[in-house]
């Protein structure tokens, strides 16, 4: 219970009031007291304020260390003012606004962040106080700082058997200075093993890495960690410690750092603190100890010897990495001291070609060394069987041992030349599939249909998809048009002509110019040929299947063809010059329509020498999506037919005038004197925003060229779309103006709202970015805010609301605090005298008042002196 007092101040003392306050339940209580008497009226308002002894809600913030955590608490204002509230934060690592301002029937969210730096549990209190009446919101606030995360991931591009260097920049987010240990979880890491960070200061920490082993290397956590944690340091050498980088940067506050660096309270305090960082380490080989280079068959086995030694007196384990499945080898080997052996690793490859692989060698605390293989696998080389005898009229059965050395399940097909007296017995099957690393027998039935050798032989085939045969191109005869030499093209360099050599499984490019010089379709055939570098030629397995047309076409009479060609056709289209003129600028205001005529002139040798009027039909059509280049480039066309199209300066700003821009044709016309073609065409531009853009009106021909004319386009402010008056309600009051904005179409828009330069700063907009709901909605409601700060002046805005399609544009007049003459308003002071002339007049009776007297008056010339003698 609380007791109040109320003093009446009179002219002859004051007056206590007992008055007494029972609240129930928190909250505001306002009271109105009004005390009456025959000659006073007084009226006095007394307001309670009672907060909760319970805080209103707990939270509870649970994150990992150095990472911050925000939790919106909502705080509603249920009275008809705006309240301004005072926010005071209790517990370590909290933080969040020192003010929040909630306008009246508002809920506002106060952002509360928790960021701690080391594992920890901290409580606290959110305290929110009014301005105006003093009022209290409480909150119970828990903080849990759990293990912290990687403060960053670093990658480090490093080489075998090199040192690289890397810097960690390191903070300090704490009022004192820090010495940490460095710890890293991989040998190839270290740096200092201690470092000193100064208070609110940042240093680089270098760490240096020297790989053993090629690839992504990891930790013991499957991957690479450095941990720096705090350690108990003496004052006397806090300096030592560190290097002169760090003393030189903490030189310029080392005075008002002086009072906390040898606070061992404050030190102990942070004695948990530990932070991380993640090591990505990509490590790339070195250079190999040898190349070998090798001659293969493919689906046969070759060996492959590697000499080792271990030059020191303890054994040597070492991992064994093989780069390929068609490598077969140990995985480890162990060489006892000085012990001299050699490695053995068999090479079976399924496919013909060239290859490179490696053997790598990676011993347990040394940098790795590997070899490398240049492999050149040919195709198998044919198997003669022996000689076998059967008699007339019976059959003798032969087998044939397919082997599969190759680690890939081979599907082998066959092919046999003398079916009549030679029979596969492979129970009808078109194919056989043999598993890797296995043998299958595939028997043969031998019917002989003669006596002696007579044509008793055969050529039996099992081959595979896996060992391909190089084939030459048929070329098709649609490029007879590519097949006339042109001067416009030609090599960037002679060396590129001849000579040049295409490594195993690489690329060559080879550069093309083309260089016109009249305006005229090009084209070009550009021929390869490939020879083998060894001078062999390439067999052809069909030859026997082709026919005498199929090999008139690829130039063939054997098995073996010396060369392969490759054929690529080639066509130049010709860009003409950019006129000389100035580029031609349409200029409309948006949300407006403006039609131009744009006039282009083509230069060119359209029609001929000998034009004739078949010869200059001319048709003039939108842009399609594919060309045929078919026509011969010498032929003069019978209609000569254009495309145009509008080109912009990105997609960005396709998509922004796709829609607002259309050009078509309206006239053309022909000088065949002059060879030039004039176009007219009539450009619309309907712009809904203000823009500023180049476009490029493009005019092709497949006959003859490209030409492109740039126009540019201005789309400048458009109408206001209303004038708003905002009255004031009084200096630094904010009165508003509300207004509602539908979406264009269906779906919600996103849009942003700002006032253009030259606006007062008086002026505000809520919200300034969002979305406007669609047009079967009411809208999105938005708010635009007056405040002056004086009085007799002119305010002015330009409001500009803009979506990706829209732009709206007010104009916003603030306008002073209208003021009104008070009416019936009395004073506080009573200047008629009217009380004064009411007092009732009492006459005096001076002869009474004489009689009273016993001394003289001021007036008397015996000031003081008795009226009445002593001795009388």
């Amino acid at each position: 219970m609380n007791c109040f007092k109320i003093i009446l101040i009179a002219s002859d003392g004051s007056v206590p009031l007992p008055l007494q306050f029972l609240p129930l339940h928190p909250g505001r209580y306002p009271c109105k007291i009004l005390l009456k008497s025959r000659y006073d009226v007084r009226a006095y308002y007394v307001e309670g304020i009672v907060n909760e002894e319970q805080p209103e809600a707990t939270f509870e913030f649970e994150t990992p260390a150095f990472e911050a955590l925000t939790q919106n608490i909502p705080v509603k204002n249920q009275t008809n003012d705006k309240c301004t509230f005072q926010v005071t934060i209790e517990g370590e690592w909290f933080c969040g606004p020192v003010d929040l301002h909630v306008g009246p029937g508002e809920i506002v969210q106060y952002p509360l962040t928790f960021k701690p730096i080391f594992e920890c549990v901290i409580t606290g209190k959110l305290i929110l106080q009014n301005e105006v009446d003093g009022m209290e919101h409480i909150f119970d606030i828990k903080g849990v700082g759990k293990k912290p995360s990687a403060l960053e991931h670093i990658t480090v591009e490093c080489q075998v058997g090199n040192v690289t260097q890397k810097h960690i920049t390191l903070p300090n987010l704490t009022n004192t200075a820090l010495t940490f240990k460095v710890t890293a979880d991989l040998p190839i890491v270290w740096g200092n093993p201690q470092i000193t960070v100064y208070p609110y200061k940042e240093i680089l920490y270098l760490i240096n890495v020297r790989p053993w082993k090629r690839g992504i290397l990891k930790g013991i956590k499957s991957i690479s960690t450095i941990t720096f944690s705090t350690i108990r340091r003496k004052c006397d050498d806090c300096e030592d410690d560190t290097d002169q980088d760090q003393a030189l940067s903490c030189l310029d506050s080392i005075t008002e750092q002086s009072s906390i660096f040898y606070d061992a309270d404050t030190y102990d305090y942070f004695n948990n603190l530990t932070f991380w960082y993640n090591l990505e380490i990509h490590s790339t080989p070195g250079p190999p100890i040898d190349i070998m280079e090798l001659t293969c068959i493919a689906l046969d086995s070759t060996c492959i010897e590697i000499p080792l030694s271990n030059p020191k007196d303890r054994a040597l384990h070492l991992d064994v990495q093989l780069t390929s499945a068609a490598l077969n080898g140990d995985n480890e080997i162990i060489l006892s001291p000085l012990e001299c052996t050699k490695y053995i690793a068999w090479y079976s490859p399924a496919t013909t070609g060239y290859s490179n692989e490696s053997i790598i060698f990676q011993p347990e605390m040394a940098e790795e060394f590997w070899y490398l293989l240049k492999l050149t696998i040919e195709l198998p080389k044919p198997t003669t069987m022996p000689e076998i005898q059967c008699d007339l009229g019976k059959h003798v059965t032969q087998i044939i041992p397919l082997v599969n050395r190759t680690h890939e399940t081979l599907i082998l097909h066959a092919t046999n030349s003398n079916p009549d007296n030679f029979v596969l017995d492979i129970n009808g099957k078109s194919q056989r599939i043999i598993s890797p690393h296995s043998t299958t027998d595939v028997p043969v039935l031998f019917y002989p249909s003669a006596l002696g050798r007579a044509d008793h032989q055969a050529c039996i085939n099992f081959y595979c998809t896996q060992v391909e045969y190089p084939r030459n191109l048929v070329m098709d005869h649609s490029w007879n048009s590519f097949i006339y030499e042109s001067p416009a093209f030609r090599f960037s360099s002679v060396s590129e002509i001849q000579g040049t050599t295409l490594p195993p499984k690489g690329n060559v490019d080879i550069s093309l110019l083309f260089i016109p010089k009249i305006m005229k379709l090009h084209k070009t055939m550009v021929t390869i040929e490939m020879t083998k570098a060894n001078g062999k030629y390439w067999p052809i397995d069909n030859f026997d299947e082709l026919d005498v047309e199929s090999k008139s076409i690829m130039g063939i009479d054997s098995k073996e063809i010396q060369a392969i060609h490759w054929i690529y056709p080639i066509v130049g289209l010709p860009l003409a010059p950019p006129p000389k003129s100035p580029p031609i600028v349409i200029q409309c205001q948006s949300r407006k329509r403006v039609e131009e005529k744009v006039e282009v002139i083509l230069n060119a040798s359209f029609f001929g020498l000998s034009p004739t009027p078949e010869l200059t039909e001319v048709l003039v059509i939108p842009r399609r999506t594919s060309h045929s280049f078919c026509e011969d480039p010498n032929e003069t066309p019978k209609i000569h037919e254009f495309e145009y199209e509008i080109q912009f300066e990105s997609e960005a700003m396709k998509s922004k005038l796709e829609s607002c821009v259309a050009v078509y044709l309206i006239d053309k016309s022909y000088d065949v004197t002059a060879e030039r073609i004039t176009f007219i065409f009539n450009l619309v531009f309907t712009p809904k925003k203000p823009l500023r853009s180049h476009i490029t009106l493009k005019i092709q021909c497949i006959t003859e060229g490209i030409w492109k004319f740039p126009i540019m386009l201005i789309a400048t402010k458009p109408d206001t779309d209303a004038v708003i008056d905002i009255e004031g309600v009084g200096l630094f009051k904010e009165s508003v103006f509300e207004l509602r904005l539908k979406s264009q179409t269906r779906n919600p828009e996103p849009f942003t709202a700002h006032f253009l330069p030259g606006s007062d700063l008086e002026f505000f907009v809520k919200p300034q970015a969002g979305e406007l709901l669609p047009c079967n909605t009411n809208g999105t409601l938005i708010t635009v805010g007056f405040k002056p700060k004086m009085y007799c002046r002119k305010y002015k805005a330009t409001l500009v609301i803009q979506t990706e399609e829209m732009y709206w544009i007010y104009e916003i007049n603030g306008l002073s605090p209208t003021t009104v003459a008070l009416k019936n308003a009395k004073s506080k002071i009573d200047a008629t005298h009217k009380t004064h002339d009411n007092v009732p007049v009492h006459p005096r009776n001076f002869v009474r008042e004489n009689a009273k007297l016993i001394r003289t008056g001021v007036s008397s010339t015996i000031k003081g002196a008795p009226l009445v003698m002593k001795n009388q």
